[in-house]
């Protein structure tokens, strides 16, 4: 069963293994999510944070930026993503990375050893969900001019 609320969610899978990047892409299309992003390493999720992301699935063990160097970077945004971390590694590195993210003042939703299980994600992202106001989702952006905010 999907929830079509999963539907306003932008996604981003940060990990460097084409085959997972896939298998977890393919598992959020199947829940609903339309707008699903991808990077294959910390440095190009680095450029892609340069937009918005509601969602960050991050694999911890990268070459070049891992998942944990990435999540210290993410201190730095001014509304970074919530963060699903992921991983084939011992599940105690998970609840680690997990607890320094917190302690980072980060936004953690959860640890997924891999491979995902489509109902374990569906619950993070349906908690996910339920933090959010409830209007947020049709809030549209309003642009004022400076007369308008000064008539105000």
């Amino acid at each position: 069963m999907t929830d079509s609320n999963f539907a306003s969610l932008k996604v981003i899978v940060v990990d460097d293994d084409p085959f997972q990047i896939s298998i977890v892409k393919r598992v959020l299309e199947l829940l609903g999510v339309t707008q699903v992003g991808e990077a294959s390493s910390g440095l190009v999720a680095k450029e892609a944070l340069r937009s918005h992301w509601d969602v960050m699935l991050l694999d911890l063990t990268m070459p070049d930026m891992d998942g944990i160097e990435l999540l210290r970077l993410l201190t730095e945004y001014d509304a970074p993503p919530a963060v699903i971390v992921f991983s084939g590694e011992d599940p105690r590195l998970l609840e680690t990375a997990s607890d320094l993210a917190g302690n980072f003042g980060l936004h953690i939703l959860g640890a997924l050893p891999k491979p995902i299980s489509r109902d374990k994600l569906e619950r993070l992202l349906n908690a996910f969900l339920s933090e959010l106001p409830q209007d947020s989702a049709t809030d549209e952006l309003i642009i004022l001019t400076e007369q308008e905010i000064s008539a105000a």
